[in-house]
């Protein structure tokens, strides 16, 4: 098979992982040696402890904090690291906080060409807007606001599921163009505790499903309360206050 720097291959019959780098083929874990072996790590990260170290989308370069590693030890320079989502990443810089990592292709030992598992649908919410354990004032608006982004298409469609204590409220689509912001208003939520947003992201040629972990928030223990105004009958105008 031709070597590419950067590419990763697993041979299926041995359980061995190979690096090409530097035009040359590197063995860098093998299942007969237990599964590990210097320079290579597992990681479990989300969207918020792998992110992109800068806003150029197309950058394959990203910031791995170590909190994201099973071993929450500072990796060696071209280790690699594979997430829980099936991301390959070679470490070219480190610190005690995070490891910089480049997004690599990863082929198969039967030759293949190499696929890379990408994040190319994005969604975040506003916390001084929005957030679990929010509390709304019944009726009023405001806006909680999703931001939503492709890398694949131009727009971008947010599902809203309300429920409340399990039962559901509401559901309901909004497209918007990709980077752009939805404001979505307080005012529809029911009145009283446990409110749960669900809020999911989708695009047309979108490869990861609108289920994932990195396209779905989840908000919960949400409440609203009512404000009014009452005749208070025991008020005593001549009393001092």
């Amino acid at each position: 098979m031709e070597i590419l720097d950067g590419q990763v291959l697993f041979a299926y019959d041995s359980g061995r992982i190979y690096l090409d780098k530097d035009g040359a083929r590197y063995l860098m874990s093998s299942a007969e040696a237990g599964g590990g072996s210097t320079g290579f790590l597992w990681a479990d990260g989300d969207d918020t402890e792998i992110v992109k170290a800068n806003m150029d989308e197309a950058s394959n370069t990203y910031l791995i904090y170590l909190t994201a590693l099973d071993e929450q030890s500072v990796p060696k320079i071209d280790s690699l690291i594979l997430n829980s989502d099936g991301r390959f990443f070679r470490v070219t810089d480190a610190n005690e906080t995070y490891a910089t990592g480049e997004l690599i292709a990863v082929s198969g030992g039967g030759g293949g060409g190499g696929t890379v598992a990408v994040q190319d649908t994005y969604i975040s919410y506003d916390t001084g807007t929005v957030d679990s354990g929010f509390t709304y004032i019944y009726g009023q608006s405001s806006f909680a606001k999703f931001t939503a982004s492709s890398d694949v298409d131009s727009t971008v469609t947010l599902s809203f599921v309300i429920t409340q204590a399990g039962q559901q409220i509401e559901s309901f689509s909004e497209r918007i163009d990709s980077g752009s912001t939805y404001n979505f208003d307080t005012a529809r939520l029911p009145k009283g505790t446990d409110i749960t947003i669900t809020v999911r992201a989708s695009s047309v040629n979108s490869i990861m499903g609108n289920n994932d972990s990195r396209t779905r928030r989840i908000l919960d223990n949400i409440s609203t309360v009512e404000l009014g105004i009452a005749k208070n009958t025991s008020f005593n105008t001549t009393a001092i206050y």
